[in-house]
């Protein structure tokens, strides 16, 4: 089990329930089930990842045991203007591939969510929201800066220890920062958008082991 803190500092509970998994003869795998929590999902993954891998039903046994003593991985908030759509895509990618767990909007709303709703909620579940700022968002009118201020808001409610991080933004071109945000350090990245990404996933990883409470 794990104990973690929230966006607002509380405590939050992880807990596989069950996750049962069969090997064929030549080691690979067969049959894989599981209920319990959804952040529990990228286990799966690991298991099967190893599965391909050719890894025999002990070390991918192994794995599985190694692996539930790891913690769940961050929750990632992208909030962006839809102009700069292909530059959140990209981060989305990147923190993927890191194994985050992203809220992207193009990709976690459904049809028939109600959007502010599910904003809410999922700013309310992130340990971060990456803030993409750019000269078509800081003069955006309607989502873009509600997410803000709504992120700005939660920001004040962030303990600040073990690590007051929760809103990290980035500048994806040439702007001057918003006054709002001038406080918190933003990077500009317009210049290497992929190698900022990579870096902001390494401050990601130091924040959230800070917040991490086993």
């Amino acid at each position: 089990m794990y104990t973690m803190q929230n966006a607002n500092g509380a405590p939050t509970e992880h807990l596989a329930t069950k996750l049962r998994i069969k090997f064929n003869e030549n080691g690979t795998l067969k049959e894989i089930n599981f209920e319990g929590d959804e952040e529990f999902k990228w286990l799966i993954k690991e298991v099967i990842d190893k599965s391909k891998k050719g890894e025999n039903s002990g070390q991918a046994s192994a794995h599985v045991d190694k692996t539930l003593d790891m913690e769940p991985p961050p929750k990632v908030f992208i909030s962006y203007a839809r102009e700069d759509l292909k530059f959140a895509e990209k981060a989305a990618s990147i923190f993927s591939d890191h194994g985050f767990n992203v809220w992207f909007d193009k990709i976690s709303l459904k049809v028939g969510d109600h959007w502010e709703d599910e904003i809410e909620k999922a700013m309310d579940d992130s340990d971060f929201v990456v803030i993409l700022l750019s000269k078509n968002s800081v003069t955006k009118k309607g989502i873009f800066p509600k997410e803000v201020r709504m992120a700005l808001d939660r920001q004040k409610e962030t303990p600040l220890e073990p690590s007051g991080a929760y809103v990290l933004p980035i500048i994806i071109d040439d702007i001057c920062i918003p006054r709002k945000i001038q406080s918190l350090q933003c990077p500009n990245i317009s210049n290497d958008i992929e190698g900022g990404l990579q870096g902001l996933v390494d401050d990601i990883n130091i924040h959230y082991q800070k917040k991490i409470k086993i």
